[in-house]
């Protein structure tokens, strides 16, 4: 096999959840994934203009600017407009989601 030079996918994980961010870094860093964490939207912000990811991953309930409102933000920035993102939440009524 030819040596590439890919370098794995780095993904942004914002979350504030320990347990959350435990389980989801331990099976993205499983599968050859590189992550870097914000605990808040600012933190997250942050990141994404510093170090530029291939993905988001979101919790949208976080202390301080809550993930919606970061994800505007990165929106906003049209650099940035290519960068997936997914959005994770415990909110389950559909009332909730008409804010997505």
């Amino acid at each position: 096999m030819p040596k590439t030079d890919l370098k794995p996918p780095l993904i942004l994980l914002a979350e504030d959840n320990q347990a959350n961010i435990d389980t989801m870094s331990d099976y993205l860093e499983s599968q050859g994934y590189h992550l870097i964490l914000a605990n808040n939207g600012q933190q997250a912000i942050d990141l994404v203009r510093d170090q530029r990811p291939d993905l988001i991953v979101m919790d949208i309930q976080m202390p301080g600017m809550d993930g919606l409102e970061a994800m505007r933000r990165i929106r906003d920035d049209r650099q940035f407009m290519h960068i997936p993102m997914i959005a994770l939440t415990a909110l389950a009524m559909p009332s909730d989601r008409q804010a997505f």
